[in-house]
């Protein structure tokens, strides 16, 4: 029995006319892969982990850095306490996960595996293995679910008593041990919801039984905006070596990617990354952007098409475009797979037609000596061929 194991102590220029266009578009709000930055961009915070005393003794208990045996750590429910033993920094990660470093040995939270000496309880490994990494799932009450991110098991106690050890269990939805509250000496509720509904559209992208409802009601949309120049032509920049003017047709296409981000709040958002025709988020995304504005703005992803640009004697020449796109913000509803409901704040940028909020898209061809001259054409120039 594993309560046994108790323990008391703790040069570029812009020019160009277009003489000929020749679109070509994929089917609107079809998502291509969205580009978006997966890397964590949240400050690791402290914390305890706590779960109120049915007895009414304690008020409360924290999970504790307990005692260590011979292949693994104790950690078991305690009295509140300032102790480092109690604390642990959150360090997020990719996508919403995180992990949890004790203060007092360094090492972070875990699992005891199954061919381990006490398997499923909680013991702290080195914080770089896949063994301590964890996601949190809003409850009730401002109190969260610590879910396993190996098997998507919870963080559980076998019953809420002084002493008893941590375990990971199957999740249960009555189970009132899994239940746990998260404080520290500044609370963060924004950035622990940013977390949980960060992490939960990646599994339901993934078509995880754990969330099996995501749905996203829009709330408004920003004026639009040109999105990111870049060199859209086809193939290398085309060379004027004559001693005149050379007018050059230049083939390009673009396809703007739509990108989402999730979070709690405006402020605690960070990028996730969805993509192709069956990505849930995607479909969800696009019935509300439809059932609001009816497509009257809303464009394809990819456009091309033939233009003649002018290039002065002995230099190179190409083709730049930025699309126009429009930024809409919303609500996610998520629900888990215990039929907990909790909502959390997402946008997502979206390919927009020209002439929307009376802006256009930026188009411009590009000719280079290689002495700059103009941002907007630097940034997407190629420099000169090898060959």
């Amino acid at each position: 029995m594993t309560i046994a194991r108790q323990s008391d102590r703790p040069g570029i220029r812009v020019i160009g006319a277009v003489l000929s266009t020749l679109a070509m578009a994929t089917s609107p709000l079809v998502a291509a892969p969205a580009q978006a930055d997966t890397a964590s961009d949240a400050e690791p915070f402290v914390v305890n982990l706590f779960t109120p005393d049915p007895s009414g003794t304690f008020g409360s208990f924290d999970l504790v850095r307990d005692s260590e045996y011979e292949g693994g750590t104790v950690y078991s429910l305690q009295a509140g306490d300032s102790k480092p033993e109690h604390d642990f920094t959150v360090e997020p990660g990719e996508d919403g996960k995180f992990r949890l470093k004790n203060s007092a040995s360094g090492q972070c939270l875990a699992k005891v595996p199954q061919d381990g000496t006490y398997p499923g309880d909680l013991t702290e490994s080195a914080c770089g293995e896949t063994n301590a990494e964890w996601y949190v799932q809003p409850a009730s009450n401002s109190r969260y679910r610590i879910r396993h991110v190996e098997d998507d098991l919870c963080l559980s106690v076998p019953e809420v008593s002084r002493f008893a050890p941590g375990r990971v269990e199957t999740c249960s939805g009555d189970n009132r041990a899994q239940i746990w509250g998260i404080g520290g000496r500044i609370n963060r509720p924004d950035q622990l919801n940013a977390m949980a509904t960060r992490y939960a559209l990646k599994q339901f992208d993934e078509h995880s039984s754990v969330i099996p409802s995501a749905t996203y009601k829009v709330d408004g949309a920003t004026t639009a905006t040109v999105g990111r120049i870049e060199k859209v032509s086809v193939g290398p920049p085309a060379k004027n070596g004559t001693s005149r003017d050379m007018d050059q047709s230049m083939n390009w296409t673009q396809t703007t990617g739509y990108t989402y981000t999730a979070g709690g709040s405006v402020t605690t958002t960070a990028g996730i990354t969805v993509g192709g025709e069956k990505s849930p988020v995607s479909a969800q995304f696009s019935v509300a952007v439809q059932g609001n504005w009816s497509n009257s703005w809303s464009t394809s992803e990819t456009d091309g098409g033939f233009v003649t640009i002018h290039i002065p004697p002995g230099e190179y020449g190409w083709i730049a475009r930025g699309q126009l796109t429009k930024t809409v913000t919303g609500t996610w509803t998520i629900t888990n797979d215990m039929g907990e409901t909790w909502t959390g704040y997402g946008t997502g940028t979206v390919p927009a037609k020209d002439g929307t909020d009376g802006r256009h898209s930026s188009f411009q061809g590009c000719t280079s000596d290689v002495k700059d001259k103009y941002a907007e054409c630097q940034q997407t120039d190629p420099g000169r061929p090898t060959n």
